[in-house]
């Protein structure tokens, strides 16, 4: 899969992109546009969501606060063993999204 090939040319459904940006909520804890990805499917579209979404986030952050979440994202991008958000914050669902015990989505885990 290259960067602009169509996500629902490859064969990608409603369901699984609803799966991937949980996936996407829980790694970034961004809350990102799921109409976005449908307008735009490509992992070039998702990647432009995904800066939108981060800019918007830290246009309203504090410089202390940008500071301390960058310093945290660095301290997990040099571990060697990366865990996914809601094992190393605790339990998080994203607050659109019925879903189980830490973030399993019911029916999809």
């Amino acid at each position: 899969m290259g960067v602009t090939d169509d996500f629902f040319e490859l064969g990608g459904y409603s369901l699984l992109a609803v799966r991937m940006m949980a996936e996407v909520w829980e790694v970034f804890a961004l809350d990102v546009p799921l109409l976005g990805f449908f307008q735009n499917p490509t992992v070039s579209g998702l990647g432009a969501i995904i800066e939108e979404a981060v800019r918007a986030a830290v246009a309203v952050m504090s410089d202390e606060e940008v500071l301390r979440r960058v310093t945290e994202a660095s301290s997990d991008a040099s571990s060697t063993d990366f865990k996914p958000r809601r094992e190393r914050r605790g339990c998080e669902d994203p607050p659109w999204w019925p879903s189980g015990p830490c973030g399993h989505p019911r029916g999809l885990a």
